[in-house]
């Protein structure tokens, strides 16, 4: 499923890196990508999370210039909101998976590679996901200690 751009900060960044992307590859800003020979690509099944990198802070293609990039920015730390998965109920603390319905969905379910972990508001002890809720994420890259 494609994504469209997020731009779903919800606290300071802390620190981006550059990565090479294909002209080819389609990925929006807020989308989990991994590295995959020396790329960027947005994430699509939690077994890219092994190689997760971050959250994108760019849109590859630029439509409105009908431009494409070589490099794109990848937020390395910091809380992000993501689409969460019908059903789930986050608390903060809870390790937060990939889910495979796009880069920007989470699931609190278990998956193999955690992307980080949930960080609920001062005061709210839970959030059961509806349509239109945002779940916050602390990210943790693995990508530095998987290479």
């Amino acid at each position: 499923m494609t994504t469209a751009p997020n731009y779903n900060y919800t606290k300071k960044i802390y620190e981006h890196m550059v990565f090479p992307i294909a002209t080819t590859t389609a990925v929006n800003t807020g989308d989990c990508v991994y590295i995959a020979s020396y790329a960027a690509l947005p994430c699509s099944t939690d077994a890219n999370a092994t190689y997760f990198a971050g959250v994108s802070n760019d849109t590859n293609p630029v439509v409105s210039l009908g431009d494409t990039l070589t490099k794109i920015r990848v937020n390395r730390h910091g809380v992000f909101e993501f689409n969460g998965t019908s059903g789930d109920t986050y608390h903060t603390g809870d390790a937060i998976y990939l889910n495979s319905t796009d880069a920007q969905t989470v699931t609190n379910q278990a998956g193999s590679h955690t992307i980080g972990v949930c960080v609920l508001n001062d005061g709210v002890t839970s959030l059961a996901y509806s349509s239109g809720a945002k779940v916050p994420v602390a990210i943790a890259p693995a990508y530095m200690s998987a290479v």
